[in-house]
């Protein structure tokens, strides 16, 4: 397990200094009670350590024991739960940040990757504005349309699409690509507010529910008054739905990005 990285990532993503120490304490016990986290994630992600760590209210009420190894003093839900947002995290670190390298199983995984990158190294000066006008957001989403098509040409980008207009659905994506008539990518441009992601990843996913889909939230400055820690647990939900909505047929990524800084 590589601990200085883990913590040199939490803190480049926010965290706080009292909830880095926490968070490293709590996956120095999850390594001692399971042995290697890095061997094991590349076992099978700990997903099957994260099963184990789910421990319901009906498991309380019955007073079951925990099927996680973990010994617990006191309230054994919580501790649960902490224990296992700890393991997410390490999880999404290891996948996406761990030494700037990523174990691809697919093709689409690995475009999903190169995607997320080509997004966080976007650059554009009105970015560095504190406030943008609807104008400037509109000139933005252009540019990094012009952006995606010259760095991804194999891609047929849009931008501004109405889903069904048939059927008078009528929400329009920001930009989207389409590799083949399975495979499609959507850029959603947002403020860094937290209703704002969810009501826009919640429909889109919806409407795209039968395909292989890459989902990248791009937030861009709103007034400097980002909750970065909001945003932070929104991206890390939309992530966990997306994983859970994979299956053998289908495979879904999603990343969070604030245009203009470090990736988060």
């Amino acid at each position: 397990m590589k601990l200085k990285e883990f913590k040199k990532w939490l803190e480049e993503n926010g965290y706080r200094t009292n909830t880095i120490n926490s968070r490293l304490s709590n996956i120095k016990t999850i390594e001692d009670s399971y042995g290697d986290l890095d061997a094991l994630m590349l076992k099978d992600g700990c997903r099957s350590i994260i099963n184990e760590l789910n421990y319901t209210t009906d498991d309380e009420y019955f007073n079951r024991a925990p099927r996680h190894k973990i010994l617990i003093n006191g309230n054994i839900r919580n501790g649960s739960a902490t224990y296992k947002q700890a393991l997410k995290l390490y999880q999404q670190f290891y996948e996406y940040n761990l030494n700037n390298k990523t174990i691809y199983n697919t093709e689409f995984e690995k475009e999903a990757n190169i995607i997320f990158d080509k997004i966080s190294n976007f650059e554009h000066s009105l970015l560095k504005k504190k406030k943008l006008t609807r104008q400037e957001i509109g000139i933005i989403q252009s540019d990094l349309l012009k952006y995606l098509s010259d760095k991804l040409p194999h891609i047929h980008w849009e931008e501004e699409k109405i889903y069904d207009e048939i059927n008078k659905i009528r929400d329009r994506v920001d930009i989207i690509g389409n590799i083949d008539e399975n495979h499609c990518i959507i850029v959603e441009l947002d403020p860094p507010r937290a209703d704002s992601i969810s009501k826009k990843f919640v429909s889109r996913v919806a409407l795209y529910s039968e395909m292989n889909l890459i989902y990248v939230t791009a937030c861009y400055p709103n007034n400097n008054v980002e909750n970065i820690k909001e945003c932070n647990k929104y991206f890390n939900y939309c992530d966990s739905i997306i994983r859970g909505l994979r299956d053998t047929n289908l495979e879904k990524y999603y990343k969070g990005i604030y245009l203009g800084k470090k990736v988060l």
